[in-house]
């Protein structure tokens, strides 16, 4: 599983969902440009991409991992997904929190679109718990691992 949390979560709350879904928690903030000191597209996207690469894996368990805030925007959507097809990765899924007051962002509203034409976006309630976003994940990870029958 590979899922982006376009918009930063707490810390600890993205750690505890990381931990219950034994994910690699990725943080691009951490990651600075060195030159300059701030967070840049390429920076992170680099961060991003080395960190997958750089870990062994079989063929049957891709590097799983939680980005947490980051995309945050289409365009680093889009630059993100084109990286990670170079490597042969793409992500899961991306989980957005839909309170109303959140919507109203036009950068939010453009991200849920995107990743809801990809059949990717997973949208949780800021009230809901670990627990309960923990099960929507896996529940939505499954149910799109499993190929439908037809009838």
């Amino acid at each position: 599983m590979r899922i982006s949390l376009p918009y930063q979560l707490k810390q600890d709350f993205a750690e505890h969902i990381a931990a219950v879904l034994k994910l690699d928690l990725l943080t691009p903030a951490d990651k600075p440009d060195p030159a300059s000191g701030l967070l840049s597209d390429d920076c992170v996207i680099a961060h991003i991409t080395d960190t997958i690469a750089g870990c062994s894996r079989d063929t049957a368990n891709a590097y799983s991992f939680l980005l947490n805030g980051y995309p945050q925007n289409i365009i680093q959507a889009q630059s993100l997904d084109m990286a990670l097809a170079e490597k042969g990765e793409t992500l899961s899924a991306a989980l957005i929190s839909d309170t109303p007051k959140s919507l109203q962002n036009r950068e939010k509203r453009l991200l849920i679109r995107y990743y809801r034409s990809q059949n990717k976006l997973i949208l949780f309630d800021d009230t809901s718990s670990v627990e309960d976003i923990c099960n929507k994940i896996v529940l939505t990870h499954e149910k799109r691992r499993t190929p439908a029958v037809v009838k």
